[in-house]
C-alpha cells in the first residue's frame, strides 16, 4: 500500500517510466524459459519435473502433454527488451527524432544510442555469462542477430519456414540484464522500488 501512495504522488513522466517498466516485465515473464518446451515425462522415460538444458533452451519433462511456446517466448522477450531500452533512453533524455520511425523496433539501433557506461557494464556482465569466447564484436553480433526478432517473429507464419535462428539464451540474458538495470535505474533516480509494484 505504501508503494501505491508513493506512485500516486510521482510526476507524470516518472509514472510513465514505471508503467513502461511494468509492461516490459510482464512481457519478459509471459513465458518462462522452463515453460518454453514441455515434453511428457513418463513417455520420455524421465522423472516428472526434470529440466534439461539443450541447445541453449531448457526442456521441462512433466505431465503427459507436449507444449511448445518458442514463438511467444522469443517475441515477448524481444518486445520486453525494446521497451526496457526505450525506458533507459528516455531516462537519459535521448531525442528519438534521431532514429528513423522504421528503426524504432530495432534492438541494435536502440542499443547503439545507449550510453557508453551502460555498454561497458553490460559487456562485463556478458563476459561472466559467455566466458572466453566473448568479446565486443561477438556481443554486437548477438545483438544484431536479435535486433529484428520482434518484427519478424510476431508474424512467424508469414516467414514460410525461413525464420532466422535466434539464440534464445542470449535473448534471455539480455532481457534479464535490462530488467535489473531498469529496476535499479528507477530506484536510484526516482526512489521508487518497482520490485514491490505487484502489477
Amino acid at each position: 500500500m505504501e508503494n501505491k501512495n508513493v506512485y500516486e504522488n510521482l510526476e507524470p513522466k516518472t509514472k510513465n517510466l514505471i508503467d513502461m517498466y511494468i509492461t516490459a516485465r510482464q512481457f519478459k515473464n509471459a513465458v518462462l524459459e522452463e515453460e518454453m518446451i514441455i515434453l511428457p515425462a513418463k513417455q520420455n522415460g524421465m522423472i516428472d519435473g526434470t529440466i534439461l538444458k539443450w541447445g541453449g533452451a531448457k526442456i521441462t519433462f512433466k505431465g503427459d502433454k507436449q507444449i511448445t511456446r518458442i514463438f511467444p517466448f522469443i517475441v515477448n522477450k524481444a518486445f520486453a527488451c525494446e521497451v526496457y531500452l526505450k525506458l533507459v533512453l528516455i531516462v537519459d533524455d535521448f531525442d528519438f527524432m534521431k532514429i528513423k520511425r522504421s528503426e524504432l523496433h530495432e534492438l541494435l539501433k536502440l542499443y547503439e544510442n545507449i550510453t557508453e557506461k551502460f555498454k561497458e557494464d553490460f559487456f562485463r556482465f556478458f563476459l561472466i555469462n559467455y566466458g572466453e569466447k566473448a568479446n565486443k564484436e561477438f556481443l554486437e553480433n548477438e545483438i544484431k542477430n536479435i535486433s529484428n526478432v520482434f518484427k519478424k517473429w510476431r508474424y512467424i507464419y508469414e516467414q514460410n519456414g525461413k525464420e532466422n535462428i535466434v539464440n534464445n539464451g542470449f535473448l534471455n540474458i539480455f532481457c534479464d540484464y535490462l530488467d535489473k538495470y531498469s529496476q535499479k535505474l528507477i530506484l536510484d533516480k526516482y526512489n521508487y522500488d518497482v520490485s514491490k509494484d505487484m502489477r
